[in-house]
């Protein structure tokens, strides 16, 4: 098979995610910068709208997430923009013990407690992950500006 997903999750949608890495390692290197047309091109299949973050049960991909927002916050401007606004909206509203459903259920107990503030491994790699792997590449998902300067001016 010509897919990279591990067997116990075939069924989730395939995504971008080899081209956004494409993108952040071409600039990395230098190998092209932002008026590359493969650049271009494939930063805006990433805001197509099948390709946004959205929580919708086989679509769920933080590793694509955590990729296509560190190439994306490097190509910048309206790109960045869409991606930033999907991604972190579909991240924070997911965030273990904020979404409307525990504050409904009143999840006040210890060990949902102990889950606040984590996400459920409930994307494409969760099941080799957990709750470990989920937390910590939404967290580095939702902190990319703040951990990496841009290559190319601001990008606004």
């Amino acid at each position: 098979s010509n897919n990279a997903r591990l067997r116990s999750a075939q069924e989730y949608e395939h995504n971008p995610s080899m081209d956004s890495i494409y993108v952040m390692s071409m600039l990395f290197m230098g190998k092209a910068d932002l008026n590359d047309k493969n650049i271009k091109t494939l930063s805006r299949v990433c805001i197509e709208k099948d390709f946004l973050p959205q929580w919708d049960q086989y679509k769920i991909d933080y590793y694509y997430w955590y990729y296509a927002s560190l190439a994306l916050y490097q190509v910048g401007g309206s790109v960045w923009k869409t991606w930033e606004k999907a991604m972190s909206s579909t991240l924070l509203d997911n965030q273990r013990g904020y979404t409307e459903l525990d504050k409904k259920n009143n999840h006040v107990s210890k060990e949902a407690l102990d889950e606040h503030g984590s996400w459920d491994a409930v994307d494409a790699w969760g099941s080799a992950g957990g709750r470990v792997y989920s937390t910590a590449i939404n967290c580095l998902t939702l902190e990319v500006y703040y951990r990496y300067l841009r290559l190319e001016g601001d990008g606004h």
